[in-house]
């Protein structure tokens, strides 16, 4: 993950895909890996937010999966599923490290 500040989305080969499962694993871990994690995944993504024009709101297809899967419409998609990770994802498991939300047992 890059630090804060604008940096380009794409980190060698990393993409927003690839910080899709970083962020689900970090956010099940919880505690301060979790906080770090996104505290550095907001200043990466909402800077690069578009401001103006037509694309207002969205992100562009920086990374080369995102340029030849979905475009602007995919990235935007996994940039905003990114950062309410923590409202709208489940723990699936309570620790100490770990406060929040739990699923529920079925």
């Amino acid at each position: 993950m890059p630090g804060q500040g604008k940096v380009k989305v794409q980190v060698g080969h990393l993409s927003l895909y690839e910080w899709w499962y970083g962020t689900e694993a970090t956010f099940q871990a919880g505690g301060e890996a979790w906080s770090g994690w996104f505290a550095r995944l907001r200043g990466a993504l909402v800077p690069h937010q578009a401001t103006a024009g037509c694309a207002r709101g969205s992100w562009d297809p920086l990374g080369t999966y995102e340029r030849q899967t979905g475009g602007r419409v995919f990235a935007t998609a996994l940039a905003v599923l990114r950062l309410e990770t923590p409202y709208r994802v489940r723990r699936l498991a309570a620790s100490a490290s770990a406060p929040g939300p739990r699923a529920p047992l079925r």
